[in-house]
């Protein structure tokens, strides 16, 4: 990271404006987006984490999984991804990251096949299997 002293609020603020100036957004777009990333961050704080230049990927998927939790419709998902993805992308671009994680993170919630397949599959990775469903698991390999 390159500059270690800039808050959270600072660079969420830099963001709203590059949204605003640069990238032209309407005020509702800087909102949505800007309501997603409050959402992330206030998820940051309940879990002990100090800045959003400190995420490993494990907690952002974690965060998925939240969301996937709270039921929201694949669409809202994918828009929340969305924003956390801008926003690391332009972390990375002024240097605040020096990769972002959001990169590892589901590529598109708005298929419902996928949405299901891909959450299945990241349940599998984050949730040991119980002995159980291992041995159901080699049983039916075959």
């Amino acid at each position: 990271m390159m500059n270690s002293k800039i808050t959270d609020s600072e660079i969420i603020k830099a963001y709203k404006d590059y949204l605003e100036v640069e990238r032209g957004y309407s005020i509702y777009t800087v909102s949505s987006y800007l309501d997603d990333i409050k959402e992330f961050t206030n998820y940051l704080k309940e879990k002990k984490i100090s800045s959003i230049t400190t995420v490993s990927v494990n907690v952002a998927r974690y965060y998925l999984m939240e969301l996937n939790k709270n039921s929201f419709k694949a669409t809202s998902v994918s828009r929340k991804i969305s924003s956390l993805r801008g926003l690391y992308r332009f972390m990375i671009m002024e240097g605040y990251v020096i990769m972002s994680l959001m990169k590892y993170l589901l590529p598109n919630m708005k298929n419902s096949f996928l949405n299901n397949y891909m959450w299945t599959r990241l349940k599998r990775c984050l949730i040991p299997l119980t002995k159980e469903q291992r041995l159901e698991k080699e049983t039916t390999q075959f």
